[in-house]
């Protein structure tokens, strides 16, 4: 073959590709205009596969069904304020370029599953009437379902860019089982009027936004089983948010700071194995039915500031076990009617510090209460000798305090503290009738030679009490000793009687009774 003959043959093919390629894009707007479904196999070349953005547009205007699988649409998909009429099926679609749906109305099927939009998609104040299928859907850049209204949802194992379904409504099911979403989620003030389903999804971006938003039906973003929880590896943010049926977050991973601040539980509410590594607010919450929290773990702090359980259920387990808290807790203003709980390690570090903070009495009284009205005594008794710990650790009134806890056990075992009680008054009964232990108060306060056993047990009581009586006492402790240990002198009558009035000072100044006692 000549030169000029290896040209001309050049020439021709290339002239004639452009050619295929128009024959190639009619033929399959004659298909599409004929409602016929349109098939490319993956194995078929990109250039076999391209379909130009406007061939969709067009039968979309001329009302046929639009079925396209393995496609790759290029150019511009605008679908803008257009009611489309019969199905829309693009699943394994590439969309190359940004896809506008916004204020668009979908009377039939919207199916997209196993598609890929490269350049970003809007669905802005759309209308499904139907289904809307995005299962293994995967969003490269961004997408918008703000105000969109949803008939059946399902966008299972789909994956999304920046995402926002903000002021959006589910009337049926929202499937978003094992979806992934690599950047910030937004469902603000979003209505999921069916079921609300997230087992297994990834929340991947920087935050996920459920503020104000309001689940009529059960929810669920994790069943406990494996792969079947949720992980949000920002912050999870549900500030105000509603539950109005029974949800689920069991075996869910929160991996930053979860704020649930002013949500309400309308139902059962279920944390089970739940783990918290970050901070956990509940502030305000509102649970209207039991709240299960067995076998979850708080890391970070936990706040229950102002919260307000009918019942609630943390883990019971040994002290010896792993502790279900394991760093500060806020229960100031924290309500409950029951309550599961090893108070050790709700209250208490495991070496013994208190993890409330900052103290007030009212967490330690609530938790008193409780556990006294469902008959734990012991578990009561022992909450309230904590809280006076707790109170009292400094100066002068923690070796009081100290010194209560010694003689009577906070007033809590009484039989010990009458036993103290008698001892100290017996004491006193035998120093008071030594002789010259006291002194007559008519007789210019002469020493008496001795009294009776029973009026010095009268006197002792005198002293003890943490009252006056209207009728005083016919005689006075003396300053004369009365015990010594050789030549050095040990006790005063006088001595002994301020020591019975400082017991009694410290028994009525510092206590607060338990419950039992009231």
């Amino acid at each position: 073959m000549t030169y000029r003959g290896l040209v001309f043959g050049f020439l021709v093919f290339f002239c004639r590709v452009p050619v295929l390629e128009a024959g190639l894009q009619e033929a399959i707007r004659q298909q599409l205009l004929a409602g016929k479904q349109i098939y490319l196999g993956a194995s078929t070349s990109d250039n076999a596969r391209t379909i130009d953005a406007s061939l969709i547009v067009e039968a979309v205007m001329r009302h046929v069904p639009v079925q396209v699988r393995q496609a790759i649409i290029r150019g511009r998909l605008n679908l803008q304020d257009v009611t489309i009429e019969q199905k829309f099926d693009l699943a394994g679609c590439v969309v190359e370029d940004h896809a506008d749906f916004s204020h668009a109305t979908f009377k039939r099927d919207f199916f997209v599953s196993d598609a890929v939009f490269k350049g970003g998609a809007s669905f802005r104040d759309a209308t499904f009437e139907h289904g809307a299928m995005l299962q293994r859907t995967r969003f490269d850049i961004s997408v918008s379902f703000e105000n969109v209204r949803f008939s059946e949802f399902s966008a299972e194992e789909a994956e999304f860019g920046a995402a926002s379904f903000s002021h959006a409504r589910f009337e049926a099911i929202a499937d978003f089982a094992k979806s992934t979403f690599d950047s910030s989620v937004a469902f603000i003030a979003t209505q999921f009027a069916g079921q609300g389903f997230f087992p297994g999804a990834r929340f991947k971006g920087s935050n996920a936004d459920f503020t104000r938003a309001h689940f009529v039906d059960w929810t669920t973003f994790g069943s406990g089983e494996p792969n079947f929880s949720s992980v949000f590896d920002g912050q999870a943010i549900f500030i105000e948010t509603q539950f109005d049926s029974s949800t689920w977050f069991n075996g869910v991973t929160f991996q930053k700071e979860v704020t649930f601040h002013g949500a309400r539980f309308g139902s059962t509410a279920e944390f089970r194995g739940a783990t918290f590594h970050s901070t956990a607010s509940f502030e305000r919450c509102h649970f209207d039915a039991d709240a299960f929290f067995q076998d979850s773990g708080f890391q970070g702090l936990a706040s229950f500031r102002s919260t307000i359980f009918q019942a609630v259920y943390f883990s019971s387990a040994a002290k010896s076990a792993t502790p279900q808290f394991r760093n500060d807790i806020d229960l100031l203003g924290c309500t409950y009617d029951q309550i599961q709980v090893n108070w050790r390690s709700f209250l208490q570090y495991p070496n013994g510090r208190s993890r409330v903070h900052a103290y007030n009495r009212q967490p330690y009284i609530q938790l008193e209460e409780v556990l006294r009205k469902s008959g734990f005594e012991d578990d009561a008794n022992e909450v309230y000798a904590e809280q006076r710990r707790v109170e009292n650790t400094k100066g002068w009134r923690k070796y009081q305090d100290r010194f209560y806890w010694l003689i009577a056990n906070y007033g809590i075992d009484l039989w010990h503290e009458l036993a103290i009680t008698l001892i100290l008054l017996g004491f006193g009964a035998w120093v008071f009738s030594r002789h010259g232990a006291v002194c007559h108060n008519e007789c210019g306060f002469r020493t008496e030679p001795g009294i009776s056993w029973w009026k010095g047990f009268f006197g002792a009581v005198h002293q003890f009490l943490p009252f006056s009586l209207p009728v005083k006492p016919q005689w006075t402790p003396s300053k004369q000793v009365v015990v010594s240990l050789g030549r050095w002198p040990i006790i005063t009558a006088a001595t002994y009687a301020n020591f019975l009035q400082i017991v009694a000072k410290n028994h009525s100044e510092t206590t607060s009774f338990p419950d039992c006692c009231r």
